[in-house]
């Protein structure tokens, strides 16, 4: 099982993404077609579902989980969540937030890093673990989504700089570019990433019928 505390030298972060599930601050795409209530119920069991799945993480992988939220607070958290460790959400834009989640972890010792988003229900244990596995051999692992977007993206310190300039800046958040951007921001500077599969996550009402497949609602 993945730990709570400690990090083995050479660790890696995997750091979930998400927000304190209350009404009419969460999913607010979602809350014309399913009212405020029943869309932060939504977010709170994809988070759930995404955490039980980082739980489960081998303990051979030397990694550590961290969730990185916004909304609430970390007493809510922790109620919701369990004693684990929490670090909120600083930033204006997206990119912002993701950079500085990432130089947290580092400063705190992981060696590399993933970060993946909450509202992915496909997002597994195997698929986390092949994650973790992947950003210890290679510089960059990034998972696609099929909106033009990206769930997961995961490199190590020692290319955490010139990465962070690259990817997390000049990027037209929320929009179809983004996973086209990075990938032509990561070739600029000869990287060549990893590509996990293509997953479909929840952002809009279009995007319900893969939390019907999910049995989210």
């Amino acid at each position: 099982m993945i730990s709570k505390s400690t990090l083995a030298t050479g660790g890696t972060e995997v750091i979930i993404f998400t927000r304190f599930p209350e009404a009419g601050t969460t999913k607010t795409r979602l809350i014309p077609l399913l009212g405020s209530e029943k869309a932060a119920r939504l977010q709170k069991v994809m988070t759930e579902k995404l955490f039980a799945a980082a739980e489960a993480i081998p303990a051979t992988l030397g990694s550590r989980l961290t969730i990185c939220f916004s909304g609430g607070s970390k007493t809510l958290m922790a109620a919701w969540l369990g004693n684990h460790r929490y670090l909120k959400q600083k930033g204006e834009t997206l990119g912002d937030k993701m950079e500085h989640a990432f130089r947290e972890v580092f400063k705190e010792g992981a060696e590399q890093a993933i970060l993946v988003g909450s509202d992915i229900p496909s997002i597994d244990t195997p698929l986390l673990s092949r994650a973790v596995a992947l950003v210890q051999e290679n510089q960059v692992v990034i998972g696609p989504t099929w909106d033009g977007g990206y769930c997961l993206i995961g490199f190590n310190k020692t290319h955490a700089t010139e990465i962070y300039s690259a990817i997390f800046h000049d990027i037209a958040w929320s929009s179809e570019s983004v996973f086209e951007t990075t990938m032509q921001k990561l070739t600029a500077l000869k990287i060549a990433p990893v590509v996990l599969p293509r997953q479909h996550d929840i952002d809009i009402p279009e995007d319900l019928q893969f939390a019907d497949q999910w049995k989210l609602l």
